[in-house]
């Protein structure tokens, strides 16, 4: 008879020189990745492969849950997962599909060019045993609670088509990510000022912000009521959005010299917005910069608008949340496939990774209203409190982003110093 441990050896080294995975240890790997994750037992539902993904499998779970892996244990075994929804493959929306491509094109390049990152064999066998993972060094639950969508009930507000979805033309992406960065806020109350512009198939389109009463109380998660839609609408408007009845787009953010209206000069000129709003470029980062850029915005509770351009145009979602280098991801989509997703390059910073895309950023995404300069804690008031916090954090050499008061990056004796002249007037 066979010694079980030498069997068992035997198995893992025979693993540790194949590369394929089949797909009886792919459903495994994700049931048992999952199952750590939570306390309700979730039983796989349908593994899928798609012909345009080959390198990816989805699992979905029941009631709820999906698991997107690679299938190939050379790779990180899982690449996005959710623990609340599941994976429509009818429903992707097109900035979801141009991650998934991201994902291929990195998978070929590694594979291709035979980049192996020998962790993630033992990471696929860990799984595979149900060795208990590590628990994430850090992490943001996801902050937004909307999940709202393009479709009915969200676009009644919308210019009328009766080619569009309920006899009206589609909300646009960037109107869905400007409005639930905003639902979370609950902010403003009321605009600034108004807009109109002529679209050539719908005429004059206006919104009158400032006085039209934003009541985010009445607005509701899940569904599109007359409140969500106003604000959708508005949103739009904004931006000039070149509504249409399969597709509506409108810019992110300054792509031009040109000042032509967009999410990132909208949201400070007709919400009131805080002007210390930046937008960036993954051109002048790293990925571990970026990476890190996104997650400290995260650490201080600032959702994020993120803008990707490739082959098939431009589209925008909010970033909510991460664990470890996984990114929760609001596609906009009514929530639909919304989870955390591996940021990326499924191999070493180092390795260059080509995808043709271009990647943009707005942080600091915060009313204007929000921002009481000194307030350290966010108890809406600058006093000795605030006083003690700043000393804690120099001693400790931690940065929080509230305390840096002079804007160079560290906490520090300046910074002390500018605050105890805030609290005494001075």
């Amino acid at each position: 008879m066979i010694n079980s441990s030498i069997w068992i050896n035997f198995v893992l080294f025979s693993f540790l020189f194949s590369a394929p995975v089949s797909l009886s240890d792919i459903e495994k790997m994700a049931s048992n990745f999952i199952n750590q994750k939570t306390f309700e037992i979730k039983e796989p539902i349908s593994t899928l492969q798609l012909s345009e993904y080959s390198n990816i499998t989805i699992v979905n779970f029941h009631p709820s849950g999906f698991v997107l892996t690679s299938n190939d244990n050379q790779l990180i075994p899982v690449l996005a997962y959710s623990l609340n929804k599941n994976f429509d493959i009818l429903e992707i929306p097109i900035h979801l599909e141009m991650t998934l491509s991201k994902y291929e094109i990195e998978i070929d390049q590694l594979l291709q060019n035979n980049i192996i990152d020998n962790e993630n064999l033992y990471l696929w066998l860990n799984l595979l045993r149900n060795k208990e993972s590590e628990e994430a060094a850090r992490n943001v639950d996801p902050l937004l609670t909307a999940e709202w969508d393009q479709d009915p009930s969200f676009n009644l507000q919308c210019p009328y088509d009766n080619n569009g979805p309920g006899n009206h033309a589609v909300v646009g992406c960037v109107a869905v990510g400007m409005g639930q960065i905003m639902h979370y806020w609950q902010q403003p109350q009321t605009g600034i000022g108004n807009h109109s512009y002529t679209h050539p198939n719908y005429g004059l389109i206006e919104a009158d912000f400032e006085n039209t009463n934003y009541s985010f109380s009445n607005m509701t998660d899940l569904t599109g009521n007359f409140e969500v839609q106003q604000l959708l609408f508005h949103a739009g408007v904004s931006v000039e959005m070149d509504y249409g009845p399969d597709g509506s787009g409108a810019p992110g953010g300054p792509f031009s010299p040109f000042d032509n209206p967009n999410a990132f000069s909208a949201l400070q000129e007709n919400f009131g917005y805080s002007n210390e709003m930046q937008w960036l470029s993954k051109d002048n980062f790293s990925s571990i910069e970026w990476l890190e850029l996104i997650k400290h915005e995260l650490d201080n509770d600032r959702p994020i608008a993120y803008d990707a351009c490739a082959n098939v145009g431009c589209h925008f979602w909010n970033i909510d949340g991460y664990e470890d280098d996984f990114l929760h991801c609001n596609w906009g989509w009514g929530g639909q496939a919304n989870g955390f997703y591996i940021y990326s390059a499924l191999g070493p910073d180092d390795e260059p990774i080509v995808f043709n895309s271009e990647e943009f950023i707005i942080i600091g995404i915060m009313p204007t209203s929000a921002f009481l300069e000194g307030d350290i804690n966010g108890d809406s008031l600058v006093n000795i409190q605030d006083i003690i916090l700043t000393v804690n954090l120099v001693l400790s050499n931690e940065y929080n982003s509230l305390a840096d008061l002079n804007s160079d990056n560290i906490v520090d004796i300046l910074d002390l110093v500018a605050l105890v002249n805030i609290v005494l007037g001075i």
